[in-house]
């Protein structure tokens, strides 16, 4: 099961989002998927405040669209490595799950000409934000900083 990383669809306003659960973000930082995926970026959503308080070990800050837009146009993906994207906020409720669909409206728009081929086809949703992985580790502080 080391190999596999489940996930679940939530319909929400019309929208579809692909949920990781928190214990699963654990298991990719610490590398259980490194057989399956070439590169994971792990977007926070949060306020820069909230991002400089503490955050998730790699992860980047982009709270904006101008933001998600510049790291779509900026980042480099190829067909033959997987780079998996994951979002949140403080609670994965409000502002991640907007920049999540933000980017994915862009990366169709970039590839409408070549549907359905997408720059980022693995997107997904922390569940319960960066609040229930904080929960999760703040005894052990693994993956903060």
């Amino acid at each position: 099961m080391k190999n596999m990383c489940y996930f679940i669809s939530i319909y929400n306003e019309m929208k579809v989002f692909y949920i990781l659960f928190y214990l699963q973000v654990s298991d990719i930082l610490s590398g259980a998927y490194a057989s399956t995926t070439d590169h994971v970026t792990v977007i926070d959503c949060r306020y820069p405040y909230e991002y400089e308080g503490e955050h998730i070990e790699g992860a980047v800050n982009l709270y904006t669209k101008a933001q998600i837009q510049a790291f779509l146009e900026e980042t480099v993906t190829s067909s033959s490595r997987k780079h998996v994207l994951i979002f949140h906020c403080e609670f994965s409720s409000e502002r991640g799950p907007k920049l999540y669909r933000h980017l994915r409206a862009l990366d169709r728009k970039a590839n409408q000409d070549s549907y359905p081929r997408l720059n980022f086809p693995e997107v997904y949703l922390m569940e319960g934000g960066y609040k229930a992985f904080y929960e999760l580790h703040q005894v052990d502080n693994i993956y903060m900083i």
